[in-house]
């Protein structure tokens, strides 16, 4: 049990994160694909993991004594990260649902001019729509993740007002 956090809270916190694990990986349906995806969150955990020590030592935690100062390290660098992931999960939701076709299709037509050897891919902005449709990038793994450092951030920050 986290200190400070009632055992209904610390049970809640678990549950939470089981619910997010299991959406992650319940998409698609096969096991091939959960597996796929469960590497996917574990890599980006990894990597915002790793982001997050790395911002900590820049900011010198390694160094402090003091358990608020601690703590208020850590809530900052968790937010941060938290927030970076959720959003370009948020990002890459927009752009499955076609908000940006239109400019990519803009530009690789507008240098599409410029080369005499290749020509477009597509004829249409309706046939590169179609084919983009087939193409989504998942992003839940992401947005899991990020929530998970969001949830870790708002745990340091509890643990620095327990201190303050």
């Amino acid at each position: 049990m986290l200190p400070g956090v009632s055992a209904e809270t610390d049970k809640g916190y678990k549950v939470w994160l089981v619910c997010a694990l299991k959406l992650v990986s319940a998409r698609g349906g096969h096991g091939d694909v959960n597996m796929k995806n469960m590497k996917k969150f574990w890599v980006s955990f990894i990597i915002c993991s790793i982001c997050t020590i790395v911002m900590a030592w820049l900011r010198g935690v390694f160094e402090q004594t003091a358990p608020v100062y601690v703590f208020h390290i850590l809530s900052d660098c968790f937010l941060i990260v938290g927030i970076l992931a959720a959003c370009i999960a948020l990002l890459l939701f927009v752009s499955n649902e076609g908000t940006f076709d239109i400019f990519v299709y803009g530009m690789q037509s507008f240098w599409g001019f410029f080369r005499k050897d290749r020509p477009g891919k597509y004829d249409t902005f309706y046939d590169y729509r179609m084919a983009r449709q087939e193409k989504k990038v998942p992003f839940l793994f992401l947005l899991a993740c990020g929530g998970i450092f969001l949830l870790m951030s708002v745990l340091m920050y509890g643990g620095y007002c327990i201190y303050l």
